[in-house]
């Protein structure tokens, strides 16, 4: 394993705990893996601005731009965008506000869809 210590900084300031991080890091491996047969999703709650973008995007960058979808968590009920995440590693669904209002927003992600 290979240490990566600004990653390792960044993920301390944002992330509660040991747990959450070592969670985190493993729904990212699963977003390498080519199949479709572990069914993973992470949904990552917390106020705006408090990182959740972040790892999107970084997530995004190491996992590459074109094996990643982006559309609303509705769109799931449409054929044609189900048809759309084959052979994509993750789908992101962003920014659904929170109906309990204790907390701003959730981001849901799939691996290897």
């Amino acid at each position: 394993m290979s240490d990566c210590p600004k990653w390792e900084a960044f993920l301390k300031q944002v992330v509660i705990d040991q747990w959450s991080i070592d969670r985190l890091q493993e729904f990212f491996g699963y977003c390498f893996h080519c199949s479709n047969e572990f069914h993973k999703a992470l949904v990552i709650v917390g106020p705006a601005c408090s990182g959740k973008s972040i790892i999107q995007s970084i997530l995004r960058d190491v996992v590459g731009a074109e094996l990643v979808s982006y559309h609303g968590l509705n769109d799931l009920s449409c054929p044609s965008y189900r048809a759309e995440l084959r052979d994509k590693r993750a789908a992101f669904f962003n920014d659904i506000p929170s109906p309990s209002g204790w907390v701003s927003w959730f981001k849901i992600w799939f691996a290897a869809c």
